[in-house]
């Protein structure tokens, strides 16, 4: 599988509380060959309809950033590739994401 990472840049939101601009937490990149082929044996990549299983990526300010494990943050991702064309069994218009928890069938 060859392809370019997916990169995440992750910000915080603030409401006024010392601030109200968002700020960069940090940037998770994920190369989609090491998320196939991990050291705890799943692939933690779906080409089809189901919800693979969530791997922890590293995030960080800069990509040559050293990464402690102990305190580093991190975000948990899980990864479909699919064509652009492809039918879902839950219709991504069926989800309303604005809400918490995002609520599906409306």
């Amino acid at each position: 599988m060859s392809a370019p990472p997916i990169v995440l840049n992750i910000f915080d939101h603030d409401d006024g509380m010392i601030d109200s601009t968002d700020d960069l937490i940090g940037r998770a990149v994920i190369n989609l060959l090491e998320a196939a082929n991990t050291d705890d044996g799943m692939n933690h990549i779906s080409f089809d309809d189901e919800i693979p299983y969530p791997a922890w990526y590293p995030v960080k300010r800069h990509y040559d950033d050293e990464y402690d494990l102990e305190t580093g943050a991190s975000i948990l991702v899980s990864i479909q590739i699919i064509a652009l064309d492809q039918e879902f069994s839950i219709p991504a218009e069926d989800i309303e994401l604005n809400e918490d928890p995002p609520i599906i069938g409306g």
